[in-house]
């Protein structure tokens, strides 16, 4: 009797410890999203962002945000928004107006999804300081976690932001040195949401949209999947020499 009851003591600690670590990974994930804002372009919601992590000696100075560069497109025009603000925790009355956005070489128009895709990021120094958290890039771009966080709007109530646990996925034809691949569950509002290492906590990639496969099988229509810019270190080298001419 005291052997089963020893047992079932063992299993009780293993279950509160299991629901301890899930606590935590939840109020971890939380404290994320105190990082992101939305970006308003001429009067409309046009993406997310994530307000990064710069070098000590820059970090009292200014506030740099990373985003997909189409948001700061008109999609039909082809041409650049003019009026571009960040809203820190989507907040109205706090937005930041864009004061710099960095070279890039993303083009609206262009046949090449791929490359159109693996371009698709660009970071934004903003007028103001903006006053919350910080996310930073990953320092390991080889790394390949696993398990993943997409943080982004709330798409329960659009009120703050949420986490969403995905993972990478592979396809075949489709080159992936520059961009992941991932079934994290996005929406229209989602593009420039960072992508996490879920141990980490650092941005792995920064979620572009969805590429046609363009493999039209009836009824099903044609197959689309998520696709994300990795943050590399051609990344990392373009926001160096960003801050360089700051």
């Amino acid at each position: 009797m005291r052997h089963r009851a020893d047992n079932i003591k063992i299993r009780w600690l293993k279950m509160l410890s299991a629901l301890f670590m899930f606590s935590a990974l939840q109020s971890q994930a939380a404290d994320f999203t105190k990082a992101l804002g939305t970006v308003y372009c001429d009067g409309g919601l046009r993406g997310t962002a994530s307000h990064i992590a710069l070098p000590k000696s820059y970090q009292n100075n200014l506030s740099i945000i990373l985003t997909a560069a189409h948001v700061i497109y008109n999609q039909q025009t082809g041409k650049r928004f003019v009026h571009c603000f960040y809203l820190p925790h989507n907040k109205r009355l706090s937005s930041i107006a864009f004061e710099t956005i960095s070279t890039h070489s993303y083009q609206i128009e262009t046949a090449d999804k791929i490359s159109q895709a693996e371009n698709d990021i660009v970071f934004v120094k903003l007028k103001h300081r903006a006053y919350q958290p910080m996310l930073s890039l990953s320092q390991d771009p080889s790394n390949s976690p696993k398990e993943l966080l997409l943080l982004a709007i709330n798409h329960n109530n659009n009120a703050g932001f949420a986490s969403w646990d995905c993972q990478q996925l592979y396809f075949e034809g489709i080159p992936q040195e520059r961009l992941l691949i991932h079934n994290c569950p996005s929406r229209s509002g989602d593009s420039g949401a960072p992508i996490l290492d879920h141990d980490s906590g650092s941005i792995v990639a920064v979620h572009g949209g969805k590429l046609n496969l363009g493999i039209n099988k009836k009824p099903q229509g044609d197959v689309w999947i998520n696709q994300a810019r990795r943050a590399d270190n051609a990344i990392i080298k373009n926001l160096q020499a960003f801050l360089r001419e700051l």
